[in-house]
């Protein structure tokens, strides 16, 4: 098994072709860029979108101790003389919402998926596991931080809806006969 950083590439490919599979059992047209400008797949809609992996974590801190996927949406600014070093720089980052529409995370261990608009404001984003135990383990803790994640990961889950622009066009479409109708009758 490689490691370092080849590890990391494989396995952030794997995702990728997790991702184009899934899209393409639900009907998409998947388009491969033949150069990695910064998004890893684009859709026949046109819609682009940026694939992340992440496996289940589990530390000792009390929070992170039934197992989370954590996922760094931030996009490192790479300074050349950093990169000479093997190093990138953290210091500035750039946008993915410049590049690319949708992130699709993927958690490897339970191949699990979830659909994330780029402009998002929280540059991590971390969903518990599927058989999320914290109640069990520390009722207070659940009270206090697995809500807010539960109704974040139900927002996010599975909502490949969010890359069908037919459905998005019907949303709009509706929108301009409900006002059309509003100052009709004003």
């Amino acid at each position: 098994m490689p490691f370092g950083g080849q590890h990391f590439r494989l396995i952030g490919q794997a995702g990728v072709y997790a991702a184009a599979s899934r899209l393409t059992l639900l009907g998409h047209n998947v388009l491969f860029p033949c150069v990695d400008d910064g998004y890893d797949l684009m859709l026949g809609n046109g819609l682009k979108i940026q694939v992340k992996c992440a496996h289940l974590q589990f530390t000792e801190r009390k929070k992170y101790e039934i197992g989370n996927y954590s996922f760094d949406l931030r996009r490192p600014a790479y300074d050349p003389l950093m990169i000479k070093r093997n190093h990138q720089s953290t210091s500035n980052y750039r946008k993915y919402a410049d590049i690319a529409d949708f992130f699709i995370l993927w958690g490897i261990d339970e191949n699990r998926f979830w659909i994330v608009p780029t402009g998002i404001k929280n540059l991590r984003l971390t969903f518990t596991r599927k058989d999320d135990i914290s109640w069990k383990i520390n009722p207070g803790l659940r009270a206090l931080w697995s809500l807010r994640s539960k109704e974040k990961e139900v927002a996010m889950e599975e909502r490949w809806d969010l890359l069908d622009t037919s459905t998005v066009k019907n949303l709009v479409e509706s929108a301009v006969v409900e006002t059309s109708l509003a100052q009709k009758e004003n």
